[in-house]
């Protein structure tokens, strides 16, 4: 149900950015809610291309940039639960309120590894791709190009190195907020994501928009996570 309802929300959100006034969004959203209640991970790639096909016909540069987004996600989450596939639109929503910098707290309260890292990368990469999109300031500020060019302009180093420093957070984070001492969780995450502010800093020399304020959140976010965890193992 989780896993329907955000694709469905995905898929609103595409239609009120690109589609024309007077498109029946809410049928669309309609039906990728079916689909993929249905049918989640199949469901997912179908509402994702049919949401890619329409923003590329409406030829404003939107296409090639939710394709580079949408893409990576059946292949780098494809044994991942359905839900975390329409979890790395959160950290462009976090973006919105300058707050981007607390989404790795959220990649990394999956149950395996790797799909901790592809997640925290995925939120990087689609904040960054959402820059140029949306035409706001999430992280660094996104490039005036639209198009393959922004995505190319997106896909250098320092946005590369963005998605590895969320990776690896995401990656690290239930070995240092264990869920089990709160003070110890909280010297934990505090220097997590401390060092998530500083690696997010260091990878183009300039702050990331509420750098402060999303690296608090990301801290308590992890610290709430786990004591929810250890709270539910205790029963």
């Amino acid at each position: 149900a989780a896993a329907a309802v955000l694709a469905a929300a995905l898929v609103a959100a595409a239609f009120a950015l690109g589609a024309p006034a007077g498109t029946p969004w809410w049928w669309f959203a309609a039906g990728a809610l079916a689909l993929v209640a249905l049918l989640p991970r199949a469901g997912w790639v179908a509402a994702a291309a049919a949401v890619v096909v329409l923003l590329w016909l409406q030829d404003a540069g939107w296409g090639p940039l939710v394709l580079a987004a949408v893409a990576p996600v059946p292949l780098l989450l494809r044994e991942a639960s359905p839900p975390s596939w329409s979890a790395p639109a959160l950290a462009p929503v976090y973006g919105l309120g300058g707050l981007a910098l607390a989404f790795p707290a959220v990649a990394g309260q999956l149950r395996r590894p790797l799909h901790r890292a592809a997640l925290g990368a995925l939120g990087a990469w689609w904040a960054l791709l959402a820059e140029p999109l949306l035409g706001e300031r999430l992280l660094y500020g996104g490039t005036d190009d639209r198009g393959w060019d922004a995505v190319a302009a997106v896909a250098q180093a320092p946005g590369l190195a963005l998605a590895g420093v969320w990776a690896a957070g995401a990656l690290l984070l239930p070995y240092l907020v264990r869920g089990r001492v709160l003070a110890v969780d909280v010297v934990g995450a505090t220097a997590w994501s401390a060092a998530l502010a500083a690696g997010a800093q260091a990878v183009t020399g300039a702050p990331p928009r509420g750098m402060v304020a999303g690296a608090v959140l990301c801290g308590a976010l992890a610290v709430a996570a786990a004591a929810s965890r250890g709270a539910a193992d205790a029963r």
